[in-house]
C-alpha cells in the first residue's frame, strides 16, 4: 500500500512540473538570432556553409528563399537543432564574390519568425563591392516574370537567360550587390514554365549596358505581336476583316490593301470593314449581308461622351472613316459637336452621298463639368510629327494614344501622369534585335480638380 502512495505522489508531482506553454504576456515576433557562421568575409574555400542560431529553428521553403548568386550550383539544405547547414553539389569558383541571400526561408519552430539574412563574401583575396538597385513599379501588375542581371547578353532572345543573377520577380525594389566594376543588362520577361526563357509575346522589358552603384527604374511593357490578318468574313458586297490587336494597325493595313483604304467604313484596332475589298491571301467566309447602320452606330456610339458646362453641351463621339471624304482616309479619329440646347439625334455627315446620318443619344448619361478636369495638350515639334501618349492613374495606364498631336478629354478629378513617346511602331520590342521600347521624350505629374482645365503645349525634348 505504501509503494502504490508513494507512485501516486510521484505521479502528481511530475504534472505540476510538466513544461508547456507560457500563457499571456507579449507574443514571440523575434526572429532566429544568428550566432555564428563558417563564412569568411574573403578566401572562403569551403563546399558546406553552416549557420548557428540561438534557438531551435526550420525551413520554410528553401529552394525559393534561400539562395547564393551568382548562381552556378546546386545546394542542400539540413537542420539539426539550432544549425542550419547548406552543402554545395560543386566547388565555388575561384577569386568570386558570392552573395549568400535568405528571405525568410529558415524561421524559429515556436512562433514561425522568418530569419532575413545577406551575406557578401569572396573566394578570393578581396570582395567585389559593386551593387545595382532597380525599381519595377508596376510588378504588380504582371504574373511569372523574373528579373534578371546579366554580364552577357544572349545571342538572341529566344535562347534561355543566364541564371547567374536570376529570380522571380516579387518586389518594387530589387537590389544585386557583389559585382565587379564592369557594365551589366537587366531584363524582365515573363517566364510561365520556369524554362528561363522569355515567353513569346509576353510581358518583357531590359534596360542594357547599365553601370554598378547605381539606381534604374524599368516598367515592364507588353510585347506586341506583329501584325496579323486573322480572317475576312463578306456578304460579296462589304468585307469585314478581323486581326490582332494592334496600335498602328492603319500603317500595317495600308501596307497591305493601299488605296482600297478609301472604301473603308470604319478601321479599328481590330477589324475593319471595307466595300469591294480585293484580296484573295486569306478564303473569306460568306455570310448574311451586313448591316450598315449598325455597323456604323457601334463605331460612333463606342465610348460617346455628353459634357454639360453652364449652357452647352459638348457630345464626343467617334468619327469612322465613312464620314470623311475618301481622298484624305485616316484612322478612326475622336470628333466632337457643341449644342445650346442637347438634342435627341446627333447627326454626320456623309460627303460621298451627300447626306446625314442620324444616331440617338437615348440613355447616354449627361456628365457635368463642373465634377470633372479637363485635359487638352499639343505636341509641338518642327518635324510636325505624331507621336504616341500615355496617361496613367496610380502607376496604371488608364488612356493610350496612339499617332496624335493634339487630343483633349474630361477625367475624373485626381493625380495623373502625362508620357509622350516617339510612334512604337518603331520602337517596338523585336525578338532578333535588343531593342525594345523608347523611354519617354516627355513627362510630367499632373494634379487635376474638379472644374480644372489643363493646357498643355508640349515640346519634345
Amino acid at each position: 500500500m505504501k509503494n502504490i502512495l508513494a507512485i501516486l505522489t510521484c505521479l502528481a508531482l511530475y504534472s505540476c512540473a510538466s513544461i508547456s506553454p507560457l500563457s499571456g504576456g507579449k507574443a514571440d515576433e523575434a526572429p532566429p538570432l544568428l550566432l555564428n557562421s563558417n563564412i569568411t568575409k574573403t578566401e572562403f574555400k569551403s563546399n558546406t556553409i553552416q549557420l548557428e542560431f540561438d534557438e531551435y529553428i526550420e525551413t520554410d521553403n528553401p529552394s525559393d528563399n534561400i539562395k547564393i548568386y551568382p548562381q552556378h550550383t546546386t545546394f542542400k539544405t539540413s537542420i539539426n537543432k539550432r544549425k542550419l547547414t547548406i552543402k554545395l553539389d560543386s566547388s565555388l569558383h575561384e577569386n568570386t564574390t558570392y552573395v549568400l541571400s535568405i528571405k525568410k526561408g529558415v524561421k524559429d519552430v515556436h512562433a514561425g519568425n522568418g530569419f532575413e539574412y545577406k551575406k557578401i563574401f569572396s573566394t578570393g583575396e578581396s570582395l567585389d563591392t559593386g551593387y545595382i538597385k532597380v525599381r519595377v513599379k508596376n510588378y504588380k501588375k504582371y504574373k511569372n516574370i523574373k528579373i534578371a542581371l546579366l554580364e552577357d547578353l544572349p545571342s538572341d532572345s529566344l535562347r534561355v537567360i543566364s541564371k547567374s543573377y536570376s529570380y522571380n520577380l516579387t518586389s518594387e525594389t530589387n537590389e544585386f550587390f557583389g559585382l565587379k566594376n564592369k557594365k551589366y543588362h537587366i531584363w524582365l520577361f515573363t517566364d510561365a514554365n520556369s524554362d528561363n526563357k522569355p515567353d513569346w509575346y509576353q510581358p518583357i522589358n531590359f534596360i542594357n549596358n547599365i553601370r554598378t552603384d547605381s539606381l534604374y527604374e524599368i516598367e515592364i511593357n507588353d510585347w506586341n505581336k506583329a501584325f496579323e490578318i486573322k480572317r475576312i468574313t463578306t456578304d460579296n458586297q462589304y468585307s469585314k476583316i478581323y486581326y490582332n490587336n494592334n496600335p498602328h494597325y492603319y500603317f500595317h493595313l495600308y501596307d497591305i490593301l493601299g488605296k482600297q483604304l478609301e472604301n473603308a467604313v470604319y478601321l479599328t484596332e481590330d477589324s475593319a470593314l471595307i466595300y469591294n475589298l480585293k484580296y484573295n491571301t486569306i478564303k473569306s467566309d460568306t455570310v448574311k449581308r451586313f448591316n450598315l447602320n449598325n455597323e456604323k452606330k457601334d463605331i460612333v456610339l463606342n465610348n460617346l461622351q455628353i459634357i454639360k458646362m453652364k449652357n452647352r453641351y459638348t457630345v464626343y463621339y467617334n468619327k469612322p472613316q465613312y464620314y470623311t471624304d475618301y481622298s484624305n482616309y485616316r484612322p478612326l479619329m475622336r470628333d466632337k459637336t457643341i449644342y445650346t440646347v442637347l438634342p435627341e439625334l446627333i447627326q454626320i455627315y456623309v460627303p460621298q452621298e451627300e447626306k446625314m446620318d442620324s444616331f440617338s443619344l437615348k440613355n447616354i448619361a449627361i456628365q457635368e463639368h463642373s465634377k470633372l478636369s479637363y485635359l487638352e495638350f499639343e505636341i509641338k515639334d518642327k518635324f510636325n510629327q505624331l507621336y504616341d501618349v500615355k496617361i496613367s492613374k496610380d502607376d496604371k495606364t488608364i488612356i493610350s494614344l496612339f499617332d496624335v498631336k493634339k487630343y483633349e478629354i474630361f477625367l475624373e478629378p485626381g493625380q495623373y501622369k502625362i508620357e509622350v513617346y516617339k510612334r512604337s511602331f518603331t520602337n517596338i520590342f523585336n525578338p532578333f534585335e535588343f531593342k525594345n521600347s523608347s523611354s519617354p521624350i516627355y513627362a510630367k505629374d499632373l494634379i487635376l480638380k474638379a472644374s480644372w482645365d489643363e493646357i498643355l503645349s508640349i515640346i519634345p525634348q
